[in-house]
């Protein structure tokens, strides 16, 4: 399994405990559900600024991201 996809599954199952579906996330973002959707399938190579307003939208460092914690 390649990074993307280690992440995507992290970011999931972060938004899951959290409550949050697809949707919520993608609204948050600014972008549509399909597209968020990528990011949790690994399909999409996140960026810096992706991964930082990710974790702040998650409440997550990135460390916890990449599972460093």
């Amino acid at each position: 399994m390649e990074l993307a996809q280690k992440i995507g599954m992290r970011i999931k199952e972060i938004r899951k405990q959290k409550g949050l579906t697809q949707n919520d996330m993608a609204k948050k973002l600014g972008i549509l559900q399909p597209a968020y959707a990528r990011y949790e399938s690994g399909k999409v190579q996140l960026n810096y600024e992706q991964i930082q307003v990710l974790c702040q939208l998650l409440e997550i460092t990135p460390d916890v991201l990449w599972g460093f914690e």
